[in-house]
């Protein structure tokens, strides 16, 4: 296979990890969530690890992602005349691929809001929780399908200047590596609360 040809595939597996590792992230949420209702205030340990453990998944397919995504801009940019998609096709991709990342970010900052103030197994904000939840396991496992049915249409490029391609492809970039720092940096400082108690 043409390596310009196998560029789209690239790209797409790469943002498709991201996307299922999202689902997942948010199904353990849900899992976590559960087991929020059968603790006691004494239980909120556990829980707190949880939420920490489940960011795990994540977390790792944002550093391979953000790898795959920064080698698969750097050779869109270096075969540019042939690549496809074109540039905006690829940002939009993007795009829809951090949404479910966003709103897992959404999810778990109301359960950590709610976490210390909940009684009995009874969460403020469970009902939106778990509905959010529900749309970052429904998008995740949507969003790879799109992805790979996308990455085989072939868009005609129109003759745009390079720069704006490298500007979009060093947005993405950026905008991963900025995704992959916050939730490193969330992980570390939950597991750093938790590990008090």
């Amino acid at each position: 296979m043409d390596k310009r040809a196998s560029l789209p595939i690239w790209f797409s597996l790469s943002l498709a990890v991201v996307a299922a590792a999202a689902a997942l992230t948010s199904w353990n949420l849900l899992r976590v969530m559960s087991a929020v209702r059968n603790a006691e205030s004494s239980g909120l340990l556990p829980v707190g690890r949880g939420i920490a453990e489940a960011n795990h998944p994540l977390l790792m397919a944002l550093y391979i992602g953000t790898g795959c995504t920064l080698v698969a801009n750097i050779a869109y940019v270096r075969s540019f005349k042939n690549a496809s998609p074109p540039a905006w096709l690829a940002f939009a991709a993007s795009v829809l691929t951090l949404v479910p990342v966003l709103v897992v970010w959404q999810a778990e900052s109301l359960m950590l809001d709610a976490l210390p103030f909940s009684r009995d197994g009874v969460v403020a904000n469970a009902t939106l929780i778990q509905r959010l939840l529900m749309i970052t396991l429904g998008g995740g496992v949507l969003v790879p399908v799109l992805l790979f049915v996308g990455s085989t249409l072939r868009v005609p490029s129109r003759s745009t200047l390079k720069r704006r391609t490298t500007v979009a492809s060093c947005l993405l970039v950026t905008a991963f590596i900025l995704v992959a720092i916050a939730f490193h940096l969330r992980n570390a400082w939950i597991n750093g609360l938790y590990r008090q108690l």
